[in-house]
């Protein structure tokens, strides 16, 4: 027996999965509540469950959950408590609530957008939305994945699954980036560390779709089902509207679309034929990528012609389409979008065309921008997982090691042992000296040779602009003596005044490089342009290794100021190939090493002739759980 689909009091559920056991059932869907959700004693039980369900072999959808639904003509199941069943589709759908799921169904339904397969996971003790992409990978009724996800319990494995289904399915992801009440009951998570746009870098890294919401999922889902993916960003506008069409031309331009054709305003009184006329000469123009149609009936219902001239006109292109055509007839009832009649006869695993329209043409504008930029992650170089020469892992784990034999809660190392921890992948970090008075700084200034800096190590100090705790290019014994002096009377009453001398580098652009190992992301590597700004605007940069090249590379590029790096305003370029040799390998050293509770690179200075690591603050803490990033489990 593939399948038992419990249904009863919450107290009764352990003795039915030994009765399931006792027969071979092999997948076991709870729709009972009364778990973790509740209480303690719920979550006792929910534990015990999971514990037979594994004893004997069985996967469990649930506890809670709304369901599940297979559309497949070989299985039509509908195993929910739904009142209203999509039509069968191409779209894969997963929920964890049971109100959202009802909500997505509906939504769906109302929509004309079919569904291949749809699950509800409740409190994912087990199945989770990674076991349903997995089956999604191959399975060829399904041509695009949507996910409202409330809780994440395993991302590192998640961005892996994701990345390798967007290779060839859209994935389309709900989930708000801010937790800010906290994961749902009943549902196991880590808190995280990191910032919460940390998700959304995530996605961005696996190629995932990220929408605010489940109508913007729904409104993306009914083009990347229906229609050709966006081959570039060109796009036509026609309308019989001047403003709409203006409006429509100001959005997409906004959304990171070029108009290249029109915007096209037929006039309001025109023909169905030359409307027809306009529609044609958009989907036949070779400098356009996709089509953009908003319609506004001049008086009463919108003309069957009409209709039928859009349809004719996208059925014969490759080029994408979405419109707005207000005052409908002819088209699905009941929704705020739905589709145009589907024509043509296809196979039953592969979607028939029809445009998706929209009641409003800035929400036909995003959709397409969304896919647009999905189309692009899709066709270009991924890259390869980074790879470096010099490095000594051995030498990393000796030290390491020995510093949590000596110290078994961990630390924070010491200047000399991060320098050579980060010497054992390549890292060179220029050292610094701590001195307590100016004749030290003096000593140690004709130790290393002139030009030095003189600078405070307090946080309080480190990337402000109004209290400044550095002073730089210093040539002689003087000029430090006098330096160290000023800043020890500036800084004293803060007790800010412990300073190191360390020798001058070559000006560039002061950055920030570190990683981060969450307890719920796993390691999470970050780059910054250094100081207040930064800070305050979180123009930080995330990924989660391990990296490609291509990761690396646009770490640096997604920043705002990334520009200072490039020749802002007549300077001179940095190293960026520098830059990312460090970020490389500061990935793979986090990616090894789950001791690295954090790792700051502060400041690295990117010049045109390289970069220069000038401070490195390294913590280390015991490992207490591992990394689990499992492969793909069956279903059954």
């Amino acid at each position: 027996m593939e399948l038992a689909v419990i249904a009863v009091p919450a107290e009764r559920v352990t003795q039915v999965v030994l009765e399931c056991a006792a027969v071979g059932v092999k997948t076991l869907l709870i729709i009972s509540s009364g778990f973790a959700e509740v209480d303690e004693a719920g979550a006792a039980r929910q534990q015990e469950v999971l514990r037979l369900a594994r004893t004997h072999g069985m996967r469990v959808l649930g506890p809670n959950s709304f369901g599940l639904i297979n559309n497949d003509p070989a299985v039509s199941l509908n195993a929910t408590l739904t009142p209203v069943i999509p039509r069968p589709g191409h779209l894969g759908l997963f929920s964890q609530s049971g109100a959202l799921a009802i909500a997505n169904l509906d939504s769906a339904a109302r929509r004309n957008l079919g569904i291949s397969v749809f699950a509800s996971a409740g409190n994912r003790v087990d199945v989770s939305g990674n076991d349903l992409m997995q089956y999604w990978v191959d399975d060829e009724r399904t041509h695009a994945v949507g996910l409202y996800l409330e809780s994440m319990g395993n991302p590192r494995k998640f961005s892996r699954v994701a990345r390798h289904l967007a290779s060839n399915k859209p994935v389309i992801v709900v989930k708000p980036a801010s937790a800010t009440y906290g994961a749902p009951p009943g549902h196991k998570v880590r808190k995280p560390k990191v910032k919460p746009h940390v998700f959304g870098s995530m996605l961005q890294q696996a190629g995932v779709i990220h929408c605010e919401n489940v109508h913007q999922m729904f409104d993306v889902a009914q083009l990347l089902v229906h229609q050709p993916l966006p081959a570039g960003r060109r796009v036509a506008i026609v309308g019989n509207s001047s403003q709409l069409a203006a409006l429509c031309a100001d959005n997409a331009t906004e959304r990171g679309l070029e108009v290249v054709h029109g915007p096209v305003a037929i006039p309001t009184e025109a023909s169905a034929r030359e409307f027809q006329r306009a529609v044609d000469a958009a989907f036949g123009d070779p400098d356009v990528d996709s089509v953009i149609v908003c319609f506004i009936p001049p008086v009463g219902a919108l003309d069957q012609e009409v209709v039928d001239a859009l349809r004719h006109a996208a059925s014969r292109s490759d080029k994408p389409c979405v419109a707005t055509l207000l005052g409908l007839r002819g088209v699905d009832e009941g929704g705020d979008a739905a589709f145009l009649h589907e024509t043509g006869e296809v196979a039953d695993d592969t979607p028939r065309q029809a445009v998706p329209l929209y009641p409003m043409p800035e929400e036909a504008i995003r959709a397409l921008a969304l896919a647009t930029d999905y189309g692009q992650w899709r066709d270009k170089d991924k890259g390869e997982t980074v790879v470096r020469d010099g490095i000594d892992r051995w030498a990393a784990r000796a030290l390491l090691d020995r510093v949590l034999e000596e110290d078994p809660e961990g630390r924070a190392l010491t200047s000399d042992e991060s320098r050579e921890l980060l010497a054992a992948y390549g890292i060179d970090v220029w050292p610094r000296f701590e001195v307590a008075d100016a004749d030290e700084a003096v000593a140690i200034a004709e130790e290393i040779g002139y030009p030095v800096v003189v600078k405070s190590l307090s946080p309080l100090v480190r990337g402000q602009a109004l209290l400044e705790g550095i002073r730089v290019d210093l040539h002689d014994a003087h000029a430090v003596r006098s330096a160290f002096e000023t800043l020890d009377r500036r800084l004293a009453p803060m007790d800010a005044n412990y300073f190191v001398v360390q020798r001058m580098a070559r000006p560039g652009v002061s950055t920030v490089l570190s990683t981060l190992e969450d307890p719920l992301f796993g390691p999470v590597v970050s780059f910054s342009i250094a100081g207040a700004p930064t800070t305050l605007l979180d123009d930080i940069a995330y990924r989660i290794p391990p990296l490609t090249d291509v990761d690396v590379r646009e770490l640096v590029e997604d920043l705002k100021l990334a520009p200072l790096l490039m020749g802002h305003d007549g300077a001179a370029p940095v190293d960026r190939a520098a830059l990312e040799d460090i970020l490389g390998r500061l990935s793979i050293m986090s990616d090894d090493f789950l001791e690295l509770s954090s790792v700051e690179l502060n400041p690295v200075v990117a010049h045109p002739e390289g970069a220069t690591v000038l401070g490195a603050d390294v913590m280390i803490a015991p490992v207490t759980r591992r990394r689990i990033d499992t492969g793909a489990r069956s279903l059954t």
